[in-house]
């Protein structure tokens, strides 16, 4: 991969070339810094680009208590174990709406700030535009014969750069401004918006090594948008500020718009500000820069911000194969289903999307673009599972950096996190909403169909990420003072919230019995037999507990002095008493572990197969529920396949899915999922989407990294396990970078069918137990292979500091449609 983005008429040698014209926002180019979204459409004539912000929610609602159930839990819970789980819904729903509350109570949604308008006569035309995205500088780019623009968000100055060139002798033409962004939806009509323009004074266009071959002027544009109906907390509007730049030519202000004339390039620089009715939750976003102080030259501002975004992509590289994308128009590598030129594309394309609208907050279901008044969802961040794929490849490609702003959107409404739990279970602790926006934490949206405040395991699978985060960078000072009091804040709630009734009239003084999870939710999905969401002893529930008990037990054990010595007594009680899993009558994991519960294969979701999802749950050692887990993964797929496929199309359920199946070693399984994420939910701006075809989303775009990396390498502290999952549909390949638990780095994995190559690094003088693909003793320069009782697995002990190469020649084919029994599991 080159060094320097590419402004030439090569194809970029880190990302993709395209054909396809980009009529509206969500297919045009898109870029960002995390903060600003930058989407670039329009032809030859009309040139545009939508900005949005990380922190422009419309304010849609007052924040709003969670109702009050806690005084009613004895009744939901004898209405649930009583076999009505619907009535406890309507129960919820009674109450809530006594307090005024009118379902379903949405999040405020993601809106645009404002579309930058260039109308101008094409200084030529042509058939078809090329379009090219750089992965590695973020720029996007589109070219017509004698006429070319581009656009990036800089990193360092926060700050969108769009520049429209004239090539050759041919000049520009036309007028610049600022307008309301023309997307899906009825803008707010009790808005108040005000669009000026200025001249400025008189400075040379370029600066710096290049010549200054022109003098021009720059031009001020400056739009704003206040919300009427802000609240406090809310946001009460948007001001966007722009530089324009000439570069020859003529210029005048014409009203709110400039019109120029015969100049060789236009340079604008824009930048939105949100602002907020009182104090916001969530701190206040630095500035960069001042627009005026910014060099007016597009090539060093572009040299700046491509260092800082290179050296997050850079973490990472993957080849599979003869796997040639940059020569290749992205429309024919987006036909060319299942091949491992298009899964090496969505791979970069995805990792490109998440870093790109990952800033001070995560990405939001559109990452950090929009141009929607109304967006599926309100596009904010949804935390029942899509909040989770987006983030799900961060860590192991070496972006942990980017994961932070996940854990500060939620320490941030820690105080309405603990509101929940007081309201809804009279419970200490905390307990997440399913949804969440900037405003406020509040658990307000549900309704008596999607029962969604008996859904609690929002804080154990968060506390995963917190403590991933410790095992992948052993950063100890994290773990003390963020780490551990989020995850002991949800232990907390859930030894509140669990209860010993069965409904089964036991005596009091018999043996203790596992505890209920009494309400329990598996998201969005209801047993078959009962048409209620509503339900007892959800899987995932228990998963995500028994995981959060583990990991706090390990994590106690690094770090005592920062744990009350009886938490672990009480987290060991805890764990002991959960309820095992249940193999389902038709062979499956069940989705609902308390019997009496029909599996309901036709969903989208695979929320069961959370104990698959990061390191195995130790249950799974049982081959009984391996096989189980299998089962489900064929089932969901096969529905999915079959009539009613359009019904469950939905991205990251696929995701799950996915890595479930990379952890049973489940090669052709992933392929198939892999191939399907590849080959049905990507455009060709490289924007993925929700559905098939359809919604502009970023799920998949983190989601499809990580299922591929974990097909490649998988860990657990002192572990790891190389190829567990590799397809037969990628017998050569290399990848760079993946990280694992415990420290570890593959700085370099290279596979042939009768070789694999590996270059491993770690803490020092630390053992790793290493997993192969195949049998054989490897050879180890720079430590020494010691054999285990598992013919694949080998004790590892480093010479010294220096990474560990590791060869192994074996002329016999890995598996590949058989289970591969080599996942990892923590030793």
């Amino acid at each position: 991969m080159r060094r320097q983005p590419s402004t030439s008429s090569e194809p970029p040698r880190g990302g993709v070339t395209g054909s396809t014209r980009a009529e509206r926002w969500d297919r045009g180019l898109i870029s960002g810094n995390g903060v600003h979204g930058a989407t670039m459409f329009g032809s030859e004539r009309e040139h545009r680009v939508t900005v949005a912000h990380e922190r422009l929610f419309r304010p849609l609602h007052p924040p709003r208590d969670p109702p009050d159930t806690a005084a009613v839990l004895p009744e939901l819970r004898s209405l649930i174990l009583g076999g009505r789980p619907r009535q406890a819904a309507e129960l919820v729903e009674r109450i809530a709406r006594a307090e005024g509350y009118r379902p379903p109570h949405f999040t405020d949604p993601l809106v645009p700030g404002v579309t930058l308008a260039v109308d101008t006569r094409p200084a030529a035309r042509t058939a078809a535009p090329r379009h090219e995205v750089d992965f590695r500088s973020g720029l996007t780019t589109t070219r017509w014969t004698g006429l070319d623009r581009w656009t990036f968000v800089s990193r360092d100055a926060d700050v969108v750069v769009f520049r429209l060139r004239a090539l050759g002798d041919a000049r520009l033409t036309g007028v610049v401004a600022l307008t309301v962004p023309e997307g899906d939806g009825v803008p707010p009509s009790r808005v108040r918006r005000s669009v000026r323009a200025h001249r400025e004074e008189s400075v040379p266009d370029r600066t710096g090594p290049t010549e200054i071959t022109a003098a021009g002027h720059e031009v001020g544009l400056t739009y704003s948008m206040s919300f009427l109906d802000s609240f406090p907390g809310g946001v009460r509007g948007v001001r966007a500020e722009a530089r324009v730049i000439r570069t020859g030519g003529t210029a005048t202000v014409d009203g709110e718009r400039l019109r120029f004339a015969d100049a060789a390039e236009l340079l604008v620089l824009l930048r939105l500000t949100v602002e907020h009715e009182g104090r916001p939750a969530l701190p206040p976003a630095p500035h960069g820069p001042p627009l005026s102080a910014l060099p007016a030259d597009a090539e060093r501002l572009l040299a700046a911000h491509a260092r800082e975004h290179a050296a997050l992509f850079d973490t990472v590289g993957l080849e599979l194969g003869e796997s040639i994308v940059e020569s290749r128009p992205v429309e024919e590598l987006l036909a060319d289903r299942g091949s491992p030129a298009l899964v090496r594309l969505a791979f970069d394309a995805g990792r490109h999307n998440i870093i790109s609208s990952t800033g001070l907050l995560p990405p939001t279901l559109q990452g950090v673009w929009q141009g929607d008044w109304e967006p599926a969802w309100s596009s904010d961040w949804t935390l029942d599972g899509n909040v989770q794929s987006a983030i799900a490849g961060l860590l192991v490609t070496g972006n942990a950096a980017l994961l932070l702003p996940f854990f500060d959107l939620l320490e941030a409404h820690l105080p309405d996190l603990r509101r929940n739990a007081r309201r809804l279970y009279g419970a200490a602790g905390i307990l997440l909403p399913p949804r969440l926006s900037p405003t406020h934490g509040l658990h307000n949206h549900f309704s008596a169909e999607f029962c969604l405040t008996f859904w609690t395991a929002g804080a154990a699978w968060a506390a995963r990420y917190y403590h991933d985060y410790w095992l992948y960078t052993g950063d100890r000072e994290f773990l003390i003072r963020r780490a551990l009091p989020f995850m002991m804040e949800a232990a907390d709630f859930y030894a509140d919230l669990l209860t010993d009734r069965s409904g089964d009239g036991a005596p009091p003084d018999a043996e203790p019995r596992p505890l209920r999870f009494v309400p329990s939710y598996s998201p969005e999905n209801h047993p078959a037999n009962t048409g209620s969401q509503a339900c007892v002893d959800a899987t995932m529930d228990v998963a995500a507990v028994a995981d959060l008990l583990r990991n706090l037990l390990s994590a106690a054990e690094q770090a005592p002095e920062s744990v009350p010595p009886e938490r672990p007594r009480r987290w060991r009680a805890l764990l002991a008493r959960l309820p095992a899993y249940r193999i389902a009558d038709d062979g499956s994991l069940a989705e609902w572990i308390a019997p009496g519960q029909d599996e309901n294969h036709a969903h989208r979701h695979a929320s069961q197969l959370y104990p698959l999802w990061f390191e195995p749950d130790p249950a799974f050692a049982d081959p009984r529920l391996r096989t189980a887990a299998r089962v489900t993964i064929e089932r969901r797929l096969a529905w999915r396949t079959g009539e009613a496929a359009d019904a469950g199309d939905m991205a990251f359920g696929l995701v799950q899915l996915g890595l479930a199946a990379a952890h049973l070693g489940l090669a052709d399984h992933a392929h198939d999922i892999v191939t399907r994420l590849t080959g049905d939910y990507w455009w060709p701006n490289l924007a993925s989407t929700h559905d098939v075809g359809r919604l502009f989303n970023v799920d998949v775009s983190g989601g499809l990294t990580a299922v591929v990396a974990e097909m490649l390498v998988q860990s657990a502290p002192g572990a790891l396990s190389l190829l567990p999952a590799a397809p037969a549909a990628w017998p050569t390949g290399t990848v760079r970078g993946l990280r694992g638990r415990g420290g570890t780095t593959v700085r370099r994995l290279h596979w042939t069918p009768d070789r694999v190559e590996a270059e491993v690094s770690g803490p020092p003088a630390r053992p790793l137990r290493l997993t192969l693909p195949r049998h054989g003793l490897p050879r180890v320069v720079g430590g020494r292979a010691a054999p285990t009782d598992d013919p694949r697995t080998h004790l590892l002990t480093p010479d010294g500091p220096t990474p560990m190469s590791i060869v192994l020649t074996d002329d016999t084919p890995p598996p590949s449609d058989t289970e591969n029994p080599s996942g990892v599991r923590a030793q």
